[in-house]
């Protein structure tokens, strides 16, 4: 059922309206979880997942199938509240996939731009506030900060330019999250201040922005970028400013 184009909306729909999540969690998710190794390249295998980590999304669903999602929730007799539930599913799949991501780490943050669900679940964490309870999380904190070979020359790999997009993506997540403790903000803009010079020269600059952006998190950045005010405009004045370069120059003159 799992990699059946109609069937795998079922169980969606099932796992995300069932109040028992125990009852989800024996009889489906178990089950599941286990075909991880052999189907994770399966369309509707991985999109099962996205309908539990992202259930309203466009980007994975068609307005149909987003419309089947909610269809006749009006006559609904859930007693759950609905974010409760969404939680407690969170909490039941998230680690058993952070385990298989774990181990093969850098191969998957290399190939995010086809394997959408390493970020998915990477932004369950995020949502479930326990990043620090999480291996998987820490590995991915780790690989950023080491240096691999991709436009041309041998970089951190933080600047990636699938990568960043995602981090960036996790860091707005973070900052803009109901009651975050901004612990995955604090990791990023950390590992971005002990290696500035070499991140604003990539496109890891995008993550500062991002940093500086949102007022939650601006005071994460914010000191380092006004200590290396003088080399980011030394970058502009030699041409190798980039646009993000540009902005965070921008901000540093806002008060």
């Amino acid at each position: 059922m799992v990699t059946n184009k109609i069937a795998h909306l079922f169980i969606i729909h099932i796992v995300n309206n069932l109040d028992d999540t125990v009852i989800s969690k024996k009889k489906i998710l178990s089950d599941v979880l286990v075909m991880i190794d052999d189907l994770k390249s399966d369309e509707c295998f991985v999109k099962l997942f996205m309908g539990i980590f992202c259930p309203d999304s466009k980007r994975y669903f068609s307005e149909e199938e987003l419309e089947a999602f909610s269809c006749l929730k009006e006559h609904s007799t859930s007693k759950k509240d609905a974010d409760q539930r969404h939680q407690e599913i969170l909490s039941i799949v998230t680690k058993p996939i952070e385990t298989f991501f774990e181990e093969n780490m850098l191969y998957y943050l290399l190939d995010t731009r086809k394997n959408h669900l390493l970020p998915r679940v990477l932004g369950a964490r995020i949502e479930l506030g326990s990043i620090k309870e999480s291996d998987c999380m820490d590995e991915m904190l780790r690989q950023i900060q080491k240096k691999h070979h991709y436009d041309g020359k041998s970089q951190m790999l933080i600047g990636h330019p699938d990568l960043h997009r995602n981090i960036k993506d996790l860091v707005k997540q973070d900052a803009t999250q109901k009651d975050s403790k901004l612990d995955f903000c604090s990791q990023i803009a950390s590992i971005i201040s002990k290696n500035f010079l070499e991140c604003i020269e990539t496109r890891a600059v995008w993550i500062i922005v991002e940093l500086l952006e949102n007022e939650n998190t601006a005071k994460l950045i914010k000191p380092e970028v006004a200590k290396n005010k003088d080399a980011l405009k030394a970058l502009v004045k030699k041409g190798k400013g980039t646009k993000g370069v540009e902005v965070i120059l921008k901000a540093l003159t806002k008060k």
